[in-house]
């Protein structure tokens, strides 16, 4: 139980230092975003996401909205949310009945994008964003009570016709703990952490069809400096894709180390509904040695609803 509450802690951390990306697990080919805050330039003027996503060790709901300022080359998005991490309870015919809350985090993000249009077919996009926040440990196994910290990602987009490519970084700029030690006494201190720091690649195109089918492949690169967490890799790529038809029925995949099997619905361009499952947490094996033998669903489940104004 020790190792995999510390595998969830260094998965966990990771998770926070990439203001929440690593954990979508195939969503990037609807929400680059998420990776590289250059892609908060949309086509529409405001589009507005809500997401749910769980396992039966872990829930995130988060809610986003990004917009073009008019008459301007500049957009700006937010997005906040809150996110809870089960942990086995006892024993039950029910895995989901063993399920307790040990800690919850509550996050807030801000994006800023400025957009360089060179032609009408070339743009280049440069994005920033300041994600915060603040987790509550429910359990003393990590002798913190609680922990605040403060996330910066950079990145550019260039964007020629139907094709993208992206790169952003992010890096942890503080961590703020509270920790209250076995005689009763608290303690805060803070922490500024240069690594881990994550890189990020993502590439993309819009390929037409006859009869209204569009395909838009994907390819993503990750490469992580987490010196603290070897049993992570320092190195992720999924490639995938997104086929439309009639400009209605969607359906998406990934492959790589992000497997996933998505479909979307759209209704007349403003409202899509997308729903998925993805491959259960790889880490938990692969870095471990447990190979799934934790009583947990291998699947997770994805839904996310957009409107678009």
């Amino acid at each position: 139980m020790k190792t995999l509450l510390s595998a969830l802690f260094g998965i966990f951390m990771l998770n926070a230092i990439s203001a929440q990306t690593y954990l979508l697990r195939g969503l990037e080919i609807y929400n680059p975003q998420y990776l590289n805050p250059a892609f908060t330039a949309i086509d529409h003027q405001v589009q507005a996401d809500i997401i749910s996503f769980e396992n039966l060790y872990y829930r995130w709901t988060q809610f986003n909205v990004m917009g073009n300022l008019p008459g301007t080359k500049s957009s700006l998005g937010i997005n906040f949310g809150g996110s809870a991490y089960f942990r086995n309870s006892g024993f039950s015919s029910s895995p989901r009945e063993m399920r307790e809350v040990y800690i919850t985090d509550r996050s807030l993000g801000l994006n800023y994008a400025y957009t360089r249009e060179f032609t009408e077919q070339l743009s280049v996009s440069s994005g920033v964003e300041l994600q915060f926040s603040n987790l509550n440990f429910k359990d003393t196994t990590f002798s913190v009570d609680s922990r605040f910290s403060a996330v910066l990602r950079a990145g550019v987009r260039v964007k020629y016709r139907k094709h993208y490519a992206g790169l952003s970084f992010g890096n942890s700029l503080l961590q703020r703990e509270k920790r209250t030690t076995t005689s009763g006494e608290t303690s805060i201190g803070f922490e500024v952490d240069p690594s881990p720091y994550i890189l990020d690649f993502i590439a993309g195109t819009s390929l037409g069809g006859e009869r209204r089918v569009t395909m838009d492949p994907v390819i993503g690169i990750r490469y992580s400096n987490h010196q603290t967490m070897p049993y992570l890799p320092r190195f992720a790529y999924y490639v995938g894709a997104h086929v439309t038809l009639v400009d209605v029925i969607g359906l998406g995949f990934t492959m790589g180390d992000q497997k996933s099997l998505s479909a979307s619905l759209a209704f007349p361009d403003r409202v899509r509904l997308m729903v998925g499952v993805f491959q259960t947490e790889s880490e938990l094996s692969r870095y471990t040695g447990l190979e799934y033998k934790l009583g947990f669903d291998p699947l997770q489940y994805m839904i996310q609803l957009r409107i678009n104004l």
